[in-house]
Formats: structure tokens, sequence, C-alpha cells
């Protein structure tokens, strides 16, 4: 398993903070299912199968995607996730994260957070 603590993703750029959770700074407007493609093989070559512990922030604060990728990501989050917090400052966005995960079918622990230090608690205490 090679452990580098920062390293650049297709969708943006992973840092490896030092309670071992992965922060993926999501950089992109627009998801594709190739751009998650390259994301999630990155992820095996990184961390083997094993599952993570994910924070999720974004630049730009929102995210577009059409249903195939977002059945795609979702398998794929469901498949790499241990638990998840999204990071989500504006409160009408959080909104929309918050109706997207009440319509998709996920099966780790995920919650949507005002800071990095409130997901930070999150994924420590659960």
């Amino acid at each position: 398993m090679n452990l580098d603590t920062s390293f650049p993703s297709p969708i943006g750029q992973i840092n490896i903070l030092e309670n071992g959770i992965v922060h993926v700074d999501i950089q992109i407007l627009e998801l594709t299912k190739e751009a998650l493609k390259g994301h999630y093989h990155l992820l095996e070559t990184k961390f083997g199968s094993q599952k993570q512990n994910f924070i999720l922030t974004f630049q730009p604060a929102y995210l577009k995607m059409d249903a195939a990728t977002r059945r795609y990501n979702n398998d794929m989050m469901n498949y790499w996730s241990n638990s998840m917090c999204a990071v989500v400052e504006s409160p009408l966005i959080r909104t929309f994260v918050n109706m997207y995960i009440k319509i998709n079918t996920l099966t780790y622990r995920l919650k949507v957070c005002k800071s990095m230090e409130e997901a930070i608690q999150f994924i420590e205490n659960n």
C-alpha cells in the first residue's frame, strides 16, 4: 500500500490527514464517469481494496453529474466508504446535498457538515 500524504486525482486533490481520514477536495465542476473511473483506480492503487473514511470538500461549491455517472459514483462510494462527511458551508447547497443523500441508496455512515472540524469529529466518534 503506497500512502503518500497528498496527491492529485482526476477529480481534485487527495490529502491523507494525520488520523488516516482521506480528504478529497473536489476541484472540478462536472463529474464524469471517465474522471471518476480514474479517481477510483487511483484509490485502488493507493489503498488496495481497504475501505476508508472520507471527508469531501468542494471547489466550486457544487457539482454537476448525469444520472449514469451518479449511479456509478454511488456504487463506488458504497464499495470504498466506511463513513463519509461532505463539508458544505452554504445552507442552500446543504439542502440539495441532503436531498441527494435521501434519494440514493448508500450503505455507509454519511453526514453533511458545516466545517472540517465537525466532519473530523463525526468520523472519529463513529
